[in-house]
């Protein structure tokens, strides 16, 4: 049986223009047509719980937990390798402490980190 997490992603403005630059570097960068579902795999292969955590601390976007409405409602499909390493870092999260944590909070992050990533952890296929 095949393992699935669809993920909805934020309307919160500084999230999507975060986003949108990511979908566009990657598109440049050539690791990615720009699909939030590449743009979601590639931020949860690379992201570690340790980065995870030290982004909270700066949390340049607020609340995402607030469900904004996106002017085009953008959600990604985490499928079989991918949607197991999101379940690993949440369970990574929850042994640091952090029980507060959803697959949601995850993945966007996931994102947050990737882009600001060097173009060379970028092409990488994971830095895990």
């Amino acid at each position: 049986m095949a393992v699935i997490h669809q993920i909805r992603l934020s309307g919160n403005p500084a999230f999507q223009d975060t986003l949108k630059e990511v979908r566009i570097r990657a598109c440049v960068l050539g690791v990615s047509v720009g699909q939030a579902t590449e743009i979601g795999s590639l931020a949860v292969r690379s992201a570690t719980a340790a980065e995870i955590i030290e982004w909270l601390e700066q949390n340049p976007w607020g609340d995402l937990g607030a469900r904004d409405e996106a002017p085009n409602p953008t959600s990604f499909e985490l499928r079989e390798e991918d949607a197991a390493r999101l379940r690993l870092l949440r369970g990574e999260l929850i042994g640091l402490g952090r029980h507060d944590l959803t697959l949601r909070d995850i993945a966007h992050i996931a994102i947050g980190i990737l882009a600001g990533r060097s173009d060379e952890e970028v092409r990488r296929p994971s830095s895990t």
